[in-house]
């Protein structure tokens, strides 16, 4: 199949939610989708926090270095000595004061942690940070801000600026500056009153019930992987609905700020326009009409991997019997994809995937298609095809099963006996089905019980899942009785809510222990009462 999207300029390039560039892309997309059928084409537009780099470099003694600027970042010029950091497990190690010095440092291996980086090494008197990539060739953006949590009202920009350079420059660097001084220029833009733009095609089908695919068109560098090949995809996938009856209506939507773009530098600054498309659907209404959200993003390989709504296994169970989708390649679906912004309001929904593969071309320069398997994009459109057929097969009864015995986990050690009795309910749901309206059930269960959790902490970890904030109490409370010092944390993303803090030393850890327990009861407990409330709301009278 020709190519609709990949290889076209507009396209190739980076493209920021709220820039003339993005102006560009939708209506390139607007009238891609009219020619290929769809019923109603149209823009929706949204408020958006818009940042460009202009100009980023670094000097040192006869040498001068292009550099990536970090958003959110903010300009400066500056002139001071450097500092090399390094990583000793969860800390920051330094050989000096790294006061009025701009530090030079790894990307740590999870990249989101760079904030945390930035944030430890800006309290301790940093003017700036220099992250360079571990891989050689490699330079990436990452998005850093100047809140430890991910909240979707407050945030700031980073206390100081942050930008990337590749393992090569570095060594150039190194080799210039042999411990002395060097210049970082950064020129950037903030505009906290631009607009961006939702694509949304709608191809109409003879029942209500709507399926929706999507895909995001903002991206970092060329962005092939994340996520140009998703808009590829639905573009052929678009030709299929061309030219087929219909059972569901198809909406074909291609997101705004993902990547980044939440107003007032909100530190949950990615799928802010998935967010913005459901907060219109919230105010009509008809969320219930939604069936299914299917998105695609981060696609770098084959087999897929699927990280999903727990209640429609069996029809994900199908594409991996058909080997689109790997056996082990099965998760809760994820905070950092656009589907997940449909989880958070109880609508089934799923993200296909290789981001684990993904992760050393992610948001970086090599992610330009050189390393994509032969008929990557045409294998993709294969098992969304697959996907929809499967759906197409089922009623709304059949299509969810509330079977979610594979999504719970046994816990690290032992645990208080409320939370060994919501495992146990969690496990037999299935007992529930003929009991319940399974579409209510489904809807009001996702909303309230499959979250993201946080630690909040260099070399900590977020956890997406079913009860998450128990298994997060469970990995920690471990790891303290295995003598973890310093703070510990527990926060849901995106609630605002903090659950669990505490400092740990030898002298306070029996202590800690204690309260974490408590915490731990009083998390199930209060799941437990919701799982009540929503049973007997759904009952089958």
């Amino acid at each position: 199949m020709n190519e609709l999207i990949i290889g076209r300029e507009v396209f190739e390039r980076e493209i920021v939610a709220g820039s003339a560039a993005e102006l560009d892309v939708v209506h390139a997309l607007k009238e891609l989708f009219e020619e290929l059928g769809g019923d109603d084409v149209y823009l929706e537009p949204l408020p958006v926090m818009t940042w460009i780099e202009d100009e980023c470099f670094i000097e040192a003694p006869e040498l001068r270095i292009k550099c990536l600027a970090l958003p959110y970042s903010l300009s400066i010029d500056v002139e001071a000595r450097s500092l090399y950091v390094h990583y000793y497990g969860n800390s920051i190690a330094l050989r000096e004061d790294p006061v009025n010095k701009i530090a030079i440092a790894p990307y740590p291996d999870e990249l989101d942690d760079a904030k945390y980086v930035l944030l430890k090494l800006a309290k301790a008197g940093a003017t700036a940070v220099v992250f360079y990539d571990n891989y050689p060739g490699r330079v990436r953006r990452i998005v850093v801000c100047g809140s430890k949590g991910y909240s979707y009202i407050h945030g700031s920009p980073p206390p100081i600026p942050a930008v990337a350079i590749s393992k090569e420059s570095l060594l150039k660097l190194a080799k210039s500056i042999n411990g002395g001084a060097l210049r970082l220029y950064i020129k950037t833009r903030v505009v906290h009153s631009s607009t961006g733009y939702n694509v949304v095609s709608v191809y109409n089908g003879s029942l209500e019930s709507e399926v929706i695919l999507s895909a995001h068109h903002d991206h970092w560098l060329k962005g092939y992987s994340d996520d140009l090949i998703g808009l590829e995809s639905l573009a052929k996938v678009a030709l299929k609905l061309k030219n087929i009856d219909r059972k569901h209506t198809y909406i074909l939507i291609s997101f705004t700020a993902e990547e980044s773009g939440a107003p007032g530098y909100a530190s949950w600054y990615w799928s802010w326009g998935s967010r913005k498309y459901l907060e219109g659907r919230l105010v009509k209404r008809d969320l219930d009409k939604i069936a299914l959200a299917v998105n695609i993003d981060a696609v770098f390989t084959t087999p897929l991997r699927a990280s999903i709504n727990p209640f429609i296994w069996n029809v994900i169970k199908k594409l991996v019997d058909l080997s689109y989708i790997s056996i082990d390649g099965a998760t809760v679906d994820q905070p950092m994809f656009d589907s997940y912004s449909f989880t958070t309001v109880g609508v089934p929904a799923l993200t296909l995937h290789t981001f684990n593969e993904l992760k050393p071309n992610y948001h970086t320069n090599l992610d330009d298609g050189r390393e994509w398997p032969p008929n990557l994009v045409e294998k993709v459109v294969e098992a969304i095809s697959s996907l929809l057929k499967t759906v197409d097969s089922y009623n709304i009864n059949e299509l969810y099963k509330l079977d979610v015995s594979t999504f719970i986990n046994d816990l690290l050690g032992d645990a208080p006996v409320e939370t060994l009795i919501l495992l146990m309910k969690l496990r037999e749901l299935k007992n529930l089905e003929g009991k319940v309206a399974i579409d209510r059930f489904v809807r009001d269960f996702t909303k309230n019980f499959i979250k993201a959790s946080s630690d909040c902490r260099l070399g900590g970890r977020t956890l997406s899942s079913i009860t998450p904030e128990i298994y997060l109490l469970s990995e920690l409370i471990k790891e303290v009785r295995e003598g973890l010092v310093g703070e510990v944390e527990v926060s849901v993303i995106g609630a605002e809510e903090v659950l669990f803090n505490a400092y740990v030393n030898t002298h306070t850890q029996l202590e800690v222990l204690k309260s974490m327990y408590v915490t731990m009861a009083s998390v199930a407990r209060k799941y437990l009462d919701y799982l009540n409330n929503i049973v007997s709301s759904s009952l089958i009278h």
